[in-house]
């Protein structure tokens, strides 16, 4: 769970660096055309290369700043993604067909839109429990 909210944050700062760079070149054309000096076509160009720079460097930072949480997740032994408290886990097999679990976790249907609920429905026409 820790790897995959990882890797959806560094998808999302690249996402977001590339929006930033994207927008520094725009604003750079911008201001280009707009300016007749050359001088001020070269500091539009310079002011193109930071704003770059600044979205690369925080890419980079949110980076380094998931895979530091992350070893220290590893680290700690601790399991992420799970609220704390939470138990139980079925022992037993799955039934794709019929939605019951065999093994030591009963299932108990209350949902009168469930196809498999009320008598005559599957099995013995008992219901679940």
């Amino acid at each position: 769970m820790a790897s995959m909210k990882e890797k959806a944050e560094n998808v999302a700062a690249s996402a977001k660096s590339g929006m930033e760079k994207t927008k520094a070149t725009v604003q750079e054309k911008v201001e280009k055309m707009t300016s007749r000096n050359p001088a001020e076509k070269e500091v539009a160009e310079e002011r193109k290369e930071e704003r770059m720079a600044a979205a690369e460097a925080e890419k980079r930072a949110v980076q380094q700043r998931n895979m530091a949480e992350k070893e220290q997740t590893a680290g700690s032994g601790a399991v992420t993604g799970y609220p704390s408290g939470m138990t139980g886990v079925a022992t037993g097999h799955h039934h794709p067909t019929t939605g019951h679990t065999t093994g030591s976790t009963t299932t108990t249907t209350t949902d009168p839109y469930d196809p498999y609920y009320g008598a005559g429905q599957h099995g013995t026409g008992a219901r679940y429990t």
